[in-house]
């Protein structure tokens, strides 16, 4: 690092925050030698960095700027866009991912098979990745059959979804999207860059063409995007399909109010009678015995 600029000065205020250095405040060597040691940082890295994360690995008078280091990361990308591995920015940072032609012949090398998710994890998948944030309910509604527990349990394990908060309505049912790890595990920066379902259908429809006699994998995946597009097709008429059910179960419960109510005013109307009866009962019993006590006396007198 004896080429890459610096400002230290005899004299300068080390307290005060220094300014970020752009390319024009390196020198050529300086900044291959930067691209190098970036390169070899994310070579080593476990996990993906965020220019800012790679900014702070420098002193802090000689750390380039988060521009600068995008830039020569940017350079970098391009330099290994025709090998065998990639730098891609994901959305969780930078890494080094195996390019796709090789992943095959990599995947020989190790004994564990790599897991294979059944068509039901995709397919629920799929959908709150497309119509994020949604609740299980709605999940369910869009496939039309119930999302078992083990399939939720995995994708949460795998940390691809979470709980992004609670619906408003009875109940609160939380709502799921997806995380950094999904869009990191699947190459995405962001969540713009999940394919058309239209583009996903086109592309699996030609390869299906081509392949159809011998490969049930495409057939079986070209299934699942089509089933996937009718699915949320249905799902565009689901707001107001919901917002319906709830006001229809709103006004079952106003309903079933209204007839408790009744039910319990009839039940007071009874009372009501019933004590108006006894009152009447105690009344003529009251009146007899009266007559029954002045027979007596007018009795004795004789």
């Amino acid at each position: 690092m004896n080429e890459i600029a610096t400002l230290e000065q005899p004299g300068i205020n080390t307290e005060t925050p220094a300014p970020a250095l752009t390319t024009k405040d390196f020198s050529a060597e300086a900044l291959e030698e930067l691209k190098r040691i970036l390169e070899g940082v994310l070579f080593a890295s476990d996990k993906a960095l965020t220019a800012k994360q790679l900014q702070a690995l420098f002193p802090e008078y000689e750390a380039p700027g988060v521009n600068t280091i995008k830039e020569l990361l940017a350079q970098l990308a391009e330099e290994y866009s025709a090998r065998g591995v990639r730098l891609v920015e994901l959305a969780s940072g930078y890494c080094f991912r195996v390019a796709s032609f090789a992943a095959p012949y990599i995947s020989e090398l190790s004994e564990e098979k790599a897991p294979r998710y059944s068509r039901a994890l995709l397919e629920t998948l799929a959908i709150i990745a497309y119509r994020q944030p949604i609740t299980r309910g709605e999940i369910e509604y869009i496939r039309g059959v119930a999302v078992s527990s083990h399939i939720f349990k995995t994708i949460q394990e795998r940390d691809w979804i979470r709980v992004l908060g609670h619906k408003d309505v009875p109940g609160k049912p939380a709502l799921y999207g997806t995380t950094k790890t999904f869009l990191d595990y699947f190459n995405l920066k962001h969540l713009s860059d999940l394919p058309p379902l239209a583009t996903l259908i086109d592309s699996n429809a030609e390869l299906a063409e081509e392949t159809m006699a011998s490969d049930e994998t495409i057939s079986a995946e070209m299934e699942l995007v089509e089933k996937l597009e009718n699915s949320l097709e249905m799902a565009e008429t689901l707001d107001a399909e919901l917002a319906a059910k709830e006001m229809s179960e709103e006004i079952n419960e106003l309903e079933k109010k209204l007839e408790e109510q009744e039910l319990e005013e009839q039940e007071q109307e009874q009372e009501q009678e019933l004590e108006e009866q006894e009152q009447e009962k105690k009344q003529e019993l009251s009146e007899i015995e009266e007559i029954l006590l002045a027979e007596n006396a007018f009795l004795e007198e004789k």
